[in-house]
C-alpha cells in the first residue's frame, strides 16, 4: 500500500506483516486513541480493555497463528512506556497500595537488601548509589499519599 498524505506511518508500511497497536502513543491505557490493526483504525475497545494486556493477548494469538507452518517468524512486542499518572487496573493498584508507604528511600533500601540476601548482587561490591535529587525528603513531600 502506498503511503498517502493522510496515512500515518505504521509498522505495516515499514514491512511488518501484522501490526496491532497505537500510532501516536498511549494517553489512556483503557481506551487508547490511534489504535490500529494493520491499516484499520479501531474506533472502540471492548469493556474491560487494558492496553498492556491487549498487546500480550494479541502477541499470543500471533504466535498461535504462525507457529504451526514451520517457518521462522519475528515478533516484536513494544509495550508503551508508562508516563504520569500511571495507568493500571484497580486490582493491581490495590495489590501494591502499601508498597511505597514507607517512602522512596526506605523502599529502595529494602529492595537493595533483598537483592543482596537473594545473592543477586555481591554484598562486597553492592553499594547503593546516591539517589537522584537526594535533597528531597519523603517526610517533606506534601503528596505522599498520592505518590505512594
Amino acid at each position: 500500500m502506498a503511503r498517502s498524505l493522510t496515512q500515518p506511518p505504521t509498522p505495516s508500511l515499514g514491512g511488518f506483516q501484522e501490526h496491532h497497536g497505537t500510532i501516536w502513543g498511549v494517553a489512556n491505557y483503557f481506551d487508547p486513541f490511534s489504535l490500529v490493526h494493520n491499516f484499520e483504525p479501531m474506533p472502540s475497545v471492548p469493556k474491560g480493555y487494558y492496553y498492556t494486556d491487549a498487546l500480550t493477548d494479541w502477541a499470543v494469538r500471533f504466535i498461535e497463528k504462525y507457529i504451526h507452518d514451520g517457518r521462522p517468524f519475528f515478533l516484536y512486542v513494544a509495550y508503551t512506556a508508562p508516563h504520569w499518572p500511571l495507568h493500571a487496573p484497580t486490582e493491581v493498584i490495590q495489590r501494591c497500595a502499601k508498597t511505597y508507604r514507607a517512602g522512596w528511600d526506605r523502599t529502595r533500601e529494602k529492595r537493595h537488601s533483598r537483592l543482596i540476601e537473594e545473592r543477586l548482587i555481591d554484598p562486597k561490591t553492592a553499594r547503593l548509589p546516591p539517589r537522584v535529587q537526594a535533597e528531597l525528603k519523603w517526610e517533606d513531600n506534601s503528596h505522599r499519599q498520592w505518590d505512594a
